[in-house]
């Protein structure tokens, strides 16, 4: 009796697990939103121009060169826009928030499973809180940190 008790609580839980997780990767959805209209920074125009001509030019990359990989590459060659590049990085909020829940909940129950939720859809929708405003001329290549420091 106790056995079958346990179980139908354990299913609430997961139930209630599943509808709080779906509404964080909603919420984080939510948060890359209103920046569906910002312009490509340097990064994105650069590969935006190698994508578009990937196909054409001598070399795997066409007439132009970027140090990035091909996955990356091929992204920006299969979405035409600016917009539907963002639209990706929504359902890619989406996703990454939903799998890391799934882990979270196999490795450790329902608690874990929204807290990694939450915690991912705060780390995923930080682009749109401008850290991609950033560049890389900030990036650690000196052994020393103050250094590095006050290089940015």
């Amino acid at each position: 009796m106790n056995a079958a008790r346990g179980l139908g609580e354990r299913g609430t839980n997961a139930r209630r697990t599943i509808l709080v997780v779906g509404a964080i990767a909603l919420l984080g959805v939510a948060l890359r939103l209103p920046f569906l209209g910002v312009p490509p920074g340097q990064d994105e125009s650069g590969f935006f121009i190698v994508g578009q001509q990937w196909h054409d030019g001598t070399s795997l990359y066409g007439d132009y060169w970027v140090d990035r990989p091909p996955l990356l590459l091929t992204i920006f060659w299969l979405v035409p826009s600016v917009t539907g590049l963002r639209v990706v990085g929504c359902l890619a909020v989406a996703a990454v928030v939903l799998l890391v829940a799934l882990a979270a909940y196999v490795a450790r129950g329902h608690r874990a499973a929204v807290a990694a939720a939450a915690t991912a859809a705060l780390l995923s929708a930080a682009p749109g809180w401008g850290s991609s405003a950033s560049t890389g001329s900030c990036s650690p290549r000196r052994s020393s940190r103050a250094r590095w420091r006050s290089r940015c």
